[in-house]
This record gives C-alpha cells, sequence and structure tokens, in this order.
C-alpha cells in the first residue's frame, strides 16, 4: 500500500507579503532612480563648486531600455538662486548617442526663469571629449593626465522660434539660422571659449508694432575659473550685430553695425567686477559691481554730436518730430554719472551734462543756433545745483535772438529754467525782433514730475510788423495783414490746472484797432476751455474787402466777443458762451456801401450759399461764359450804382444750447414800411437781408444752427482768398513751401 505525500497549502498571507515587499522595493528602487539619485547628485555637484543654490526638486523620467537605447523621457530640475532671489524651473526630454569620444545630445527645454515668460525650443549639442596626450613615465609606464578638452558644437535642428508670452503683450524670438561653436578646457583650472552666430535675427511684439532684427549676430564669450569649477569666475564677451534695425511705434532705428564688449567677476553670489563698453554706434562706458542687492556703478558717455545726433538721434527720431528732420549739430557731449543701490537704503546717483555744440541746425524749420552751451549737474534724490543754458545767436527767418543765457536745474522732480542768475537777481531777456523788441523777466518754467508743468513770467513786446509775424510763423504769408501787434502781460501763470495772461494784446490793423484782454484756459473739464474777451473798433471795410477778395465795400466795422468760452475739442473749438456783437457804421460821414462782385459776395455770405459759378461743372462751358458774361455785365453796372446800406449787424447771446439773436433796427424807419414787424441783418438801397422772425422778436434759435450759420460765412470767406489777386491761385489760403515752427 502506497503512502501519499501531502502538500502543505499555499499561505495566503505570505503571498500578500511577498507581494508588498517586492511592490515596494520596485517603488523604492523607481523613486531613489528617477528622484532621489538626481537631487542627491546635482546637491552633490552644488556642494562641491560652492554655488548658492538651493535644489528644490530635481527628478528624470528614465526606462532601463530607453536609458540604453539613449532616451530619457524627461528631465526635471527646480532650484532658487539665493543671491537673485530667483527661481529657475527646467524641464526637456533627452536624447543621446556615444561614439567613443563623440557624443550627440538633443533637448527641447521648456525653461522659466522668475516672473519671466517661458522659452521654448530645440537644441542639438555636439561633444568631442579629449585626453590631453602624456609622454610615459620614468619607468616606462604611463602617468596621469594632466588636462582634458570637450569641443563643443550645437547646429540648429530647425530655424529657432521661442514664444515668450500669450496674447497681445507677448512675443517671439526667431532665427533663420544658428550656431555655437566652441571648447571647455581643463588643465590646472578650467577655461572655455563659445561663439554664437544667429543669422537673420528678430524679436517682434505679438501685434508687430514693436520688433529687433540684425542679419548677423555674433556672439564670443571667454570664460575663465581659476579655481575649482565652476565658481568663481571671470567673463569676457563681444556682441557684434550687422544691419541692426528697430521699430517701435513709428521710432525707427538702422544701425550698419554696433558692437558691445562685456566683462566680468563672479564669485557666485556677488559681481565683483563688471565694465560694459560701447564702440558703436555711441562711446558708452558702464563699470561697478552688484551683488546681495547692492549696486555701485558709474556710467560715461562720450561723443561728437555729429557722431550721436546728426547721424543717430535726428535719423531715428525724425519721423515722430518732424523739427528734427535733416537736423545737423557739430560739437561734443560728455556725461558721466554715478549710482548707488544698497537694501534698505533708498537709491542714490549724481552726474553731470555737458553739450557744447558749435552749430545746430533744423533746416526742416529754418532754424539755425551757434555757440550752444549745456552744463547740468545731476542729483537723486537730492536737488541739484543749477546749470546753465546758453546761446549766443539763435536764427529763425527774420528772428534773430543773441545772447541768451538762463540758468536750468534737472532733477527727478523735471527741468527747471529761470532768468534768475548765479546773483540770486532777474535779468530780463531783451530782445529786437519783427520791427519791435520783447521784454521778459521774471521768468521761471518747470517741466515733468509730479508737480506736472508750470509757467510764470512778465512779458511786454512790440510793436511788430504783422506781415512778417506771419511771415515766419507760418500764418497766412501769402496774405499779409498791413497793421501792428503789441502786448503786454505783466502776469503769465501756468500751472496744472489752468493757464492764464493778465494784460492786453493790442493790434492795429485795417486802418482800425483791435483789442484782447485777459485769458484764461482751463485744463480740468474733459475738452480745455479758453474765456477771453474780444472787440474791434472802426475797422476798414475797404481794406477788409480787398484783403479777403470780397469786392469793394466801403464803411467800417466796429464789434466784440465779450465773456467768450470755448470748448477746445479734437474736432475744433466749440463756442459755449458768448456776447457776440457785430455792426457795420458810416466812415468819414460816408454810409455804407457796396460795388459790384461785393454785393453777389455779402449776398451769398450772408445766406450761407454757394457761389453759383462754383457750382456749374467745368464741362458745361458755354454755361460757365454765359454766366460770366452776365456777371460782368451786373457787376459794371453795380459800379456805377452802387448798394447803400442803412443799417447792418445783430447782436447774439448764448450760455445753452439755445442762442438769442437780434439785430440794431435803424431808429428812424423800419426797413419795409409794409411790414414794420419785420427785421433784417442788412438793411439798403440795394439789396435786404432779412431775419425770419416768425412773429417774435428777437428770435430765439438752436445754437448748433447758428454756429453752423457762422461756420458758412467763415468758410465763404474763406474761400475768397485770391479773388482778383495778381499771379495767385484761387482759394489759396497758404504757401505750400511754408513749414510752421511746431
Amino acid at each position: 500500500m502506497s503512502q501519499q505525500v501531502s502538500v502543505p497549502k499555499w499561505n495566503r498571507n505570505r503571498a500578500v507579503l511577498l507581494l508588498a515587499f517586492l511592490f515596494g522595493t520596485v517603488f523604492a528602487a523607481y523613486v531613489t532612480w528617477t528622484h532621489v539619485s538626481a537631487r542627491m547628485v546635482l546637491r552633490w555637484f552644488v556642494r562641491e563648486t560652492g554655488i548658492p543654490v538651493e535644489v528644490r526638486a530635481a527628478s528624470w523620467d528614465a526606462r532601463l531600455r530607453e536609458l540604453l537605447d539613449g532616451k530619457i523621457r524627461a528631465l526635471h530640475l527646480d532650484v532658487y538662486y539665493k543671491p537673485l532671489d530667483v527661481a529657475i524651473v527646467f524641464d526637456t526630454p533627452v536624447r543621446y548617442a556615444r561614439t567613443g569620444g563623440h557624443w550627440s545630445i538633443k533637448l527641447e527645454p521648456r525653461l522659466r526663469v522668475g516672473d519671466f515668460p517661458p522659452t521654448t525650443g530645440s537644441i542639438s549639442v555636439e561633444l568631442d571629449a579629449k585626453r590631453d596626450a602624456v609622454p610615459p613615465g620614468p619607468t616606462g609606464g604611463a602617468t596621469p593626465a594632466t588636462g582634458a578638452s570637450v569641443e563643443l558644437h550645437l547646429r540648429e535642428v530647425e530655424p529657432l522660434s521661442l514664444a515668450l508670452r500669450q496674447g497681445p503683450a507677448g512675443g517671439t524670438v526667431s532665427a533663420e539660422s544658428w550656431t555655437v561653436d566652441g571648447w571647455v578646457r581643463w588643465a590646472k583650472d578650467w577655461s572655455s571659449e563659445l561663439v554664437f552666430r544667429l543669422g537673420n535675427a528678430k524679436a517682434q511684439s505679438t501685434d508687430g508694432s514693436t520688433s529687433l532684427s540684425a542679419k548677423s549676430v555674433r556672439v564670443t564669450t571667454r570664460t575663465a575659473w581659476p579655481a575649482r569649477p565652476p565658481l568663481p569666475l571671470a567673463e569676457n564677451a563681444t556682441v557684434e550685430a550687422t544691419e541692426l534695425t528697430a521699430l517701435s511705434s513709428g521710432l525707427f532705428i538702422q544701425e550698419p553695425i554696433a558692437i558691445a564688449i562685456a566683462k566680468f567677476r563672479f564669485d557666485g553670489r556677488r559681481f565683483e567686477q563688471v565694465d560694459i563698453s560701447v564702440d558703436k554706434p555711441v562711446r558708452l562706458d558702464a563699470r561697478g559691481s552688484f551683488g546681495e542687492g547692492a549696486l555701485d556703478g558709474r556710467v560715461t558717455l562720450r561723443g561728437t554730436l555729429d557722431e550721436l545726433f546728426t547721424a543717430r538721434v535726428a535719423p531715428w527720431l525724425e519721423a515722430r518730430a518732424p523739427l528734427l528732420r535733416r537736423a545737423k549739430a557739430q560739437g561734443a557731449l560728455d556725461f558721466t554719472g554715478r549710482v548707488h543701490l544698497a537694501p534698505g537704503r533708498p537709491p542714490s546717483a549724481s552726474g553731470r551734462v555737458k553739450l557744447s555744440a558749435s552749430k545746430v541746425e533744423l533746416p526742416a524749420r529754418g532754424i539755425t543756433v551757434e555757440a550752444l552751451a549745456v552744463d547740468l549737474p545731476l542729483e537723486y534724490p537730492g536737488t541739484p545745483g543749477w546749470g546753465k543754458f546758453s546761446f549766443e545767436t539763435l536764427d529763425f527767418h527774420s528772428v534773430k535772438l543773441k545772447h541768451i543765457a538762463l540758468q536750468t536745474r534737472l532733477s527727478r522732480e523735471g527741468i527747471d529754467v529761470t532768468t534768475e542768475g548765479e546773483d540770486e537777481k532777474d535779468h530780463p531777456i531783451h530782445q529786437s525782433v519783427w520791427g519791435g523788441a520783447f521784454d521778459i523777466s521774471n521768468f521761471y518754467a518747470h517741466a515733468g514730475g509730479d508737480e506736472g508743468t508750470e509757467f510764470t513770467a512778465s512779458v511786454v513786446g512790440g510793436p511788430f510788423r504783422i506781415p512778417e509775424v506771419q511771415t515766419d510763423l507760418c500764418i497766412m504769408p501769402k496774405h499779409p495783414v498791413q497793421g501792428l501787434l503789441s502786448f503786454t502781460y505783466p502776469g503769465i501763470v501756468l500751472d496744472r490746472d489752468s493757464f492764464a495772461l493778465t494784460g492786453d494784446t493790442n493790434l492795429a490793423l485795417f486802418n482800425g484797432s483791435a483789442h484782447v484782454g485777459d485769458m484764461r484756459l482751463s485744463f480740468g473739464d474733459p475738452s480745455p476751455r479758453l474765456r477771453f474777451d474780444l472787440d474791434w473798433n472802426d475797422l476798414d471795410m475797404l481794406a477788409i474787402g480787398q484783403w479777403t477778395g470780397m469786392g469793394d465795400m466801403r464803411g467800417s466795422l466796429t464789434g466784440s466777443f465779450l465773456k467768450a468760452e470755448l470748448a477746445l475739442t479734437p474736432v475744433g473749438p466749440i463756442p459755449l458762451s458768448y456776447d457776440f456783437t457785430f455792426r457795420g457804421l458810416e466812415r468819414g460821414g460816408n454810409a455804407i456801401r457796396f460795388y459790384g462782385r461785393a454785393i453777389d459776395s455779402v449776398a451769398t455770405m450772408v445766406s450761407g450759399g454757394k457761389d453759383l459759378l462754383d457750382s456749374i461743372p467745368d464741362g458745361a462751358l458755354p454755361l460757365r461764359l454765359a454766366l460770366g458774361l452776365e456777371r460782368s455785365v451786373g457787376t459794371f453796372l453795380r459800379n456805377l450804382m452802387p448798394a447803400t446800406a442803412r443799417y447792418l449787424g445783430f447782436h447774439a447771446k448764448t450760455d445753452s444750447d439755445w442762442t438769442e439773436l437780434s439785430t440794431f433796427d435803424p431808429p428812424d424807419a423800419p426797413c419795409d414800411p409794409a411790414h414794420p414787424e419785420k427785421h433784417f441783418l442788412l438793411c439798403g438801397t440795394g439789396f435786404n437781408i432779412p431775419l425770419n422772425t416768425h412773429g417774435v422778436y428777437p428770435v430765439v434759435m438752436k445754437t448748433d444752427s447758428f454756429h453752423g450759420w457762422l461756420a458758412g460765412i467763415v468758410q465763404n470767406v474763406k474761400s475768397r482768398f485770391g479773388h482778383g489777386a495778381k499771379n495767385e491761385t484761387r482759394n489759396r489760403i497758404d504757401d505750400a513751401d511754408c513749414t510752421p515752427p511746431w
């Protein structure tokens, strides 16, 4: 009888424990492999090199089979650099291959530095590792190598394109080609040299409004580690860009070549020495040191004004500032400054700007300045001392200013200019111009900073010949007004909210006079508001008719525009309130008269209509000839029998949406005896222009309608400039070659 062998049953609890042990071992190995090992290696490297970096996280996602095939799925580094208080996060997959001493590595990194936008891209790296050749030892055996080098070659995998940020505030950096070549060498110390080359490189904002491009960029860096790598280190770098172009909001900068050189020494906690110099396009030197929040540096800028202003600043800014078109300057510019930043203390800086120009030319405005000198001390946060601003001569058409000297101060609050001298006494400016002279005293101007713009002065000037003023300021130079201008403003004050002129302006023109009183421009409303008083007296209608081309008129004009308030809007000035009087009177005992085409001009102008001849198409030649013949005959008859006006004028007053309009009716008899209730803007023997009262007097009408009627009158007067004038084109008001100074 055979004996049966009993097999013990599998203990279910033991199986669970075994599986848990195996799973725990695998999991621990995985964590050690992917997280602990990477962090331990990185922390060891940081500790050995002395870099002040905290390793927050370091891991890699790799499979053993894939690792043998040259692939790491993901490499993650998260470190914190203490001196600069910045976190650096680096993520990338890795592909690599090795053939002897040659390594090929490809990375697709995603890098984030602090609050900067992340950058992404791809890099292909070629490394060739070589040991220094060593001779045999004394006994014939090999001696240990004393050095090694690694040649480094990076080539484009695809054209470079980095997205800096999404949305309107973002942008891209791209290059059609790029390479990096160099080496890292170890003998007793470590050293390296890298040469970066970019072809057709471009940085551009998302909306395309701002861009920086270069046909080629070459950056050469030379680094030395005099102690154990990688710190401390000394770095020399040279940057050279060709066909450099920058565009931003209409600002266009183009440079054939730009060269900068940088040097620094870094011990891991502070930059002990930083030198940056620019040789082209300007000569700039910056030196200093910073680290652990402190900065102490010096900046120097030196060059000729021909290099800086004529060849650089003027071409860069002329698209924005027409004043600088074809501008030239000869002389020198020096700028020196020091800056200091320390933790817990406000920043401080000091310096000096010196400019000495033998000649400055602004052809676009016809301005030439000779012997211009500027000497400005700079101080921050304190208030610097006063500097000097002066020039020997300034020519602007017929304006010739001489021997102007002012004190100037430039600080963080802005720029100050004054006529006060070093003796703390006011030195008024006196200049002869336009046949007269002006005096400026108690002058003080401030611009910029939190205080805004301030201006005070006392100004007296005249009498100036109006045609010369028109020519120099480009105000209808082809239609000069014969007369004189003078002004007296003992109080001129510009502050943040308003600009006030207390005084008078007087004009002698058209054989009469005009007067402007106090003026005030307020900036507090949504649109600036201008308030002023204006009146005119005994203006000769004959002179006005000749100047405007309206025809032969006789009599005088008087009136006023009082308590006027205008809103200065982008579409033009809009009257808000005023008391307007316009009246025609006898002149020299003779009644108001209109001859020839003046009758048609006045009738068309006041009625707000258009000249019938202007409305006929150019192709309708027979009709034009017929109407022209009829007008010539009518003009001849009207010259023999002029229209006489008993009355001309009206009074308008408004302070809201409605305007009250009335006329100064003749006291002896109504213009139309059959209808005495009617009223007229113009009442005469030749023609009458009624005021439609609709049975109500005075007329109350919409202010917009009244202003539209006035605008039509002004436009009609403008259209008649040049009528009958010899060698001038009809309707031409300004000279096309005339350029205003503003």
